[in-house]
């Protein structure tokens, strides 16, 4: 996922990322944070189905919640708590341009 990541920080004008199914887990959602925090452009984003838990949540929302141009993003069938709905619905709350969450 390191190198994944290390890849993403360098595209810019990416607009859409899906991640899905792939078991990134805590330490890869880490990495993946980091990559996306400044994807200015970004509108779609999906990490559906890897096993993301509340850490993991964490890390990724606390970038989404900066991208402005974000319209949809699909978490779905992760190990999401409560912890993790208040702190998604900080991200929905702060964008204006929120469409779709999954």
């Amino acid at each position: 996922m390191l190198v994944l990541a290390n890849r993403i920080k360098q595209m810019k004008n990416l607009i859409s990322l899906n991640i899905s199914d792939n078991k990134i887990g805590v330490d890869g959602s880490k990495y993946l944070a980091e990559a996306i925090e400044n994807l200015n452009l970004l509108e779609n984003f999906s990490v559906k189905n890897n096993g993301i838990k509340n850490e993991g949540v964490t890390y990724l929302f606390e970038k989404l919640q900066k991208i402005t141009t974000l319209t949809t993003f699909d978490i779905s069938n992760n190990m999401l708590t409560s912890d993790s709905f208040r702190l998604i619905g900080r991200v929905i709350k702060n964008s204006k341009n929120i469409l779709s969450v999954n």
